[in-house]
């Protein structure tokens, strides 16, 4: 497959993952010129990542933790039915939210 096949059909998965512990894609536009860039829209997502709030407040307290990681799990579970795998699945790619669009 030419690579922006490859990387219409990625978006295609990509856009399908509906769950409401994962961000929404909104959609994406190859950009050639002058270089190759690729910009992928996502729903707008407020608040700070989780490696932020434990910096300036500590540990969560445990019911709080177990809570926010069984909704991470759930949407990861969401991302792998896919067929998808997160690299870099850590605090700071992860935060609660509030969806504002």
């Amino acid at each position: 497959l030419h690579p922006s096949h490859l990387i219409q059909l990625r978006c295609l998965v990509v856009q399908s993952i509906k769950h409401p512990n994962v961000v929404n894609y909104k959609g994406h536009a190859l950009i050639e010129d002058p270089i190759k860039l690729l910009v992928i829209g996502m729903d707008l997502v407020v608040g700070q990542s989780y490696d932020k709030y434990l910096e300036r407040n500590g540990a969560l307290p445990w019911e709080s933790a177990a809570k926010d990681f069984t909704q991470l799990v759930e949407g990861m579970g969401a991302v792998h039915a896919k067929g998808i795998l997160h690299r870099d699945l850590k605090p700071g790619c992860s935060l609660p939210f509030q969806r504002l669009f």
